[in-house]
């Protein structure tokens, strides 16, 4: 029997962690799905120590790794059981994962584990063989770090249906809408995003895909028989980033479900045409990153290459089509002007006004080019990371107070709250 554990950090469903249970689900493995939002972790570990499990897996974002390399070490302190560790969190930092749990078979995985998982599952109990697994790391025998080559990217059309039933039914569907995806992967390297890493880790090249829109559609149309969806919202980091696939995908959901669904989108793949098909086939929300309002700031420093004119341009189309749009924005950046640039966003927000403005606040992910700068100028405080569990919450960085300043915008820009209604 394996353990699953999700280290949740928001009450939604986990596309990963959901990923790697149907990967179990589908290969005939009997394993124990725990959500930490759901499950107290005292209760799980007396499980794993009475040896109720012969394999413990976790599924962790970065804001979790702390918790999660104390929980294992905690357990084996009690028990051998073998541990593998996935997520963004190990896959932008594997060697400090390693080398904080300084215990005998401990894995973790790099990029998407939906094979590397597969094969070690089936070494499992072969040390050798464990360790020629491709996308995992662990500690050879002399205690030094090992991340194997990568496991080639697997195409989306081959893996399982979802086992959707790992989680909450009100999760699945909240208030009647539930999230989806038909696409994996984003081709932009913004510097203050963790998908850089996932960049890195695959060259590139291939990295973004999509599923068959006939998969989709099957899996749309089961969510709506069996849980009452109206109104499905596209996770997808990069919905529209193959036009084509978008137009067919967008077109058959009006044709086969007729509901209304949501997306993010860059404002440069939002051009009157592609406009056009969001409002023809029943698009009603759309959630538009703008990250700042200086130009220059957006380009050279977040690798963001859209200019004020197209942001505008962008918002201009779809309040025209009669779209609800929210822009996504981030204050607390690390640099001695950042007032300026809060200064800027207020006053392009105020020109595109967007039907809601959400403000977040940058916190230095491993992996990316600002968290190496933060690291490189010592602005990163280690005590308020380790209070951190939301980049909605305050600034990690030494000295910085931002949460003020985004309760005023938010109190500017939204008096009325989140107020999208289908």
């Amino acid at each position: 029997m394996i353990a699953l554990v999700y280290f949740n950090v928001s009450n939604a469903v986990g596309r990963g962690v959901g990923s790697i249970g149907s990967i179990l689900a589908s290969e005939g493995y009997a394993f124990a799905f725990y959500n930490t939002l759901y499950h107290d972790l005292g209760y799980i570990r007396s499980g794993l120590i009475d040896h109720q499990y012969s394999v413990l897996m976790i599924s962790v974002m970065t804001l979790g790794l702390d918790d999660v390399t104390a929980f294992v070490n905690d357990v084996r302190r009690y028990s051998d059981i073998p541990v593998m560790i996935g997520g963004i969190g190990p896959t932008s930092e594997p060697k400090r994962v390693l080398a904080a749990i300084p215990y005998p078979d401990i894995y973790v995985c790099v990029g998407e584990g939906e094979g590397p998982i597969s094969e070690w599952l089936k070494a499992l109990g072969d040390k050798d063989e464990c360790r020629q697994v491709r996308g995992i790391g662990y500690r050879d025998d002399s205690g030094q770090a090992v991340i194997n080559p990568t496991y080639p990217l697997e195409s989306l059309d081959k893996l399982p249906r979802f086992v959707w039933e790992m989680f909450p039914r009100d999760v699945v569907c909240s208030n009647g809408a539930s999230y989806v995806s038909a696409t994996r992967g984003c081709p932009y390297n913004c510097t203050y995003c963790a998908n850089g890493v996932y960049l890195r880790t695959y060259g590139g090249k291939g990295y973004v895909r999509s599923r068959p829109v006939g998969q989709v559609i099957e899996e749309m149309e089961d969510l709506k028989q069996r849980f009452q969806t109206e109104f499905f919202y596209f996770s997808d980091e990069m919905a529209l980033s193959d036009p084509l696939y978008a137009k067919q995908l967008f077109l058959t959901i009006a044709d086969k479900l007729a509901l209304p669904y949501g997306i993010m989108a860059r404002p440069e793949a939002l051009t009157p045409e592609m406009v056009a098909v969001l409002k023809d086939t029943g698009c009603q929300y759309l959630g538009i990153g703008v990250e700042c309002g200086d130009e220059k700031f957006r380009r050279t420093y977040l690798n963001r290459n859209m200019s004020n004119d197209k942001i505008r341009e962008a918002f201009q189309l779809t309040k025209e089509a009669g779209l609800f749009r929210a822009s996504y924005n981030m204050l607390g950046f690390p640099v001695g002007n950042d007032d300026e640039i809060t200064e800027s966003t207020r006053q392009l927000t105020r020109e595109i006004r967007p039907d809601f403005a959400q403000f977040t606040i940058f916190y230095p992910f491993p992996g990316t080019k600002l968290y190496t700068r933060c690291k490189e100028q010592d602005l990163i405080d280690p005590e308020r990371v380790k209070e951190t569990r939301s980049y909605y919450q305050e600034s990690c960085l030494r000295g910085k107070s931002v949460r003020a300043v985004a309760d005023a915008m938010d109190k500017e820009f939204n008096p009325n709250g989140l107020t999208f209604r289908r």
